[in-house]
């Protein structure tokens, strides 16, 4: 009897030992989801790839020292001084205060401080995938604006600061006195490029700095490169041996009776719709920045440089600007920007050039003579239809025209100022258009 009972309970305690295992197995089973993903992938390489580092960038660099400021206005020469940021190691970053309009001006604009500026907010949890942080705690926060004292504040260290300029949020962080020294000196490699600068400020809430002299940039003529919408038919639909296309008055429609891609030829131009994403409400999401990015890198979409100029949470949008020889384009019928807009889960509507820059051509004028900062800002204020407190930013881009001989055709690349005003760039037609005329809103 006493047997029996010791071989039942041996068999109990072997069944709750063999349903615990297959209980545990059950719960801690994780299919190759990413193996069964990779290969329900459409593999299509329709330009590049290109790394999150080099595509979120300062556009400009403003540095006050000895009584003067002056300013990067070329992209390529901002990346040369801030790319020896990646290098960097930062630590003790501190909690956020609070400034005045009073305080946050003198941080960003006193002597002895160069300021980094970006086109729009980053995400700290974004920006640390690149710079090396000490902190394992990041604020959940986002900034515009990377500050720099140029002197250290001992003996092997220096202050740092992360603004965000919208909320009037300042983050102290300590950096490395090599680290330091290793920016500064790269700085000081760009000396030549320094344009002396003066300060306009359109408001208490903005000081933007514009040359003191004329400038001279080149201009650029390009024979484009259509992009193929085969290519983007199988990267972009789900089954492409399913789609059909028809011919329009515009382009082409290509759709496989849910979504829709069409190809405008005019604006060289290439739109890509799913309708089922199209949100009912918008909700900000933290990771709009890092998931359009990796959108376009799935099908290396990156054709030309590239550079993140704006987020909007609310619209769930995200734009990237096209950039030729250091500075923004801006087309007047012609696309020049990457946008993209997130549904419920996956992207909702892509937008984006059909186009890159192919065979470089000869110009009869090598460069164009810009005004100074003085004459755009005069100009600017004699414009009745300008409130002056509304424009936001103002830079050197190219306007992009078209022309065709009658073989090809051929893109246009001539320097002017523009505008941010409400949101929107506009061209200042200082030269040609004196008397003032009505500006059109650009891409």
């Amino acid at each position: 009897m006493m047997n029996y009972e010791h071989i039942k309970s041996f068999l109990l305690t072997i069944l709750i030992i063999s349903s615990i295992i297959l209980t545990y197995s059950i719960w801690t089973y994780q299919p190759d989801y990413e193996l069964l993903d990779d290969q329900s992938v459409n593999e299509v390489t329709i330009a590049r790839k290109d790394e999150l580092s080099n595509v979120i960038s300062p556009i400009k660099l403003y540095y006050h020292t000895d009584g003067s400021h002056y300013s990067l206005y070329d992209v390529d020469d901002v990346k040369s001084t801030s790319d020896v940021m990646k290098s960097w190691q930062l630590y003790n970053l501190r909690d956020p205060k609070v400034y005045t309009d009073a305080g946050l001006d003198d941080l960003l604009n006193e002597q002895g401080k160069v300021a980094l500026i970006y086109p729009d907010q980053i995400p700290f949890d974004l920006f640390r995938t690149f710079i090396t942080f000490e902190d394992k705690d990041i604020p959940v926060a986002t900034f515009d604006r990377i500050v720099i004292e140029e002197e250290f504040t001992n003996s092997d260290s220096g202050m740092i600061y992360f603004v965000n300029t919208e909320e009037r949020r300042v983050y102290g962080c300590s950096i490395r006195g090599r680290d330091l020294e290793e920016f500064m000196a790269s700085l000081g490699n760009q000396q030549e490029k320094w344009t002396l600068s003066y300060p306009l400020k359109p408001s208490v809430y903005e000081t933007i700095y514009l040359p003191q002299e004329a400038v001279e940039i080149e201009k650029f003529r390009y024979v484009p490169q259509e992009l193929s919408p085969e290519l983007f038919k199988r990267a972009l639909f789900s089954e492409p041996s399913i789609v059909q296309s028809n011919m329009t008055a515009t382009g082409e429609e290509y759709t496989d009776s849910f979504n829709l891609m069409k190809v405008q030829r005019r604006q060289q131009a290439l739109t890509y719709v799913n309708p089922a994403q199209e949100p009912e409400q918008y909700t900000a999401s933290p990771n709009l920045l890092k998931k359009s990015f990796d959108y376009i890198n799935t099908h290396s979409g990156w054709s030309d440089t590239f550079y993140y100029e704006r987020v909007d949470a609310y619209q769930q949008l995200v734009r990237f600007r096209l950039y030729i020889q250091g500075y923004p384009v801006f087309g007047d019928v012609t696309r020049s920007v990457m946008e993209l807009a997130w549904g419920k889960d996956q992207i909702y509507r892509y937008e984006r050039p059909l186009y890159t820059m192919g065979l470089q051509l000869p110009t009869e004028e090598i460069s164009v003579e810009l005004p100074s900062g003085y004459e755009f800002e005069t100009w600017i204020r004699k414009r009745d239809d300008i409130m002056l407190s509304d424009v936001s930013d103002v830079t050197i881009g190219y306007r992009l025209t078209e022309e065709n001989n009658g073989q090809e055709t051929i893109f246009n690349l001539e320097p002017n100022w523009y505008y941010l005003y409400n949101g929107t760039w506009l061209r200042a037609s200082i030269k040609d258009d004196r008397e003032g005329e009505i500006n059109v809103g650009l891409e």
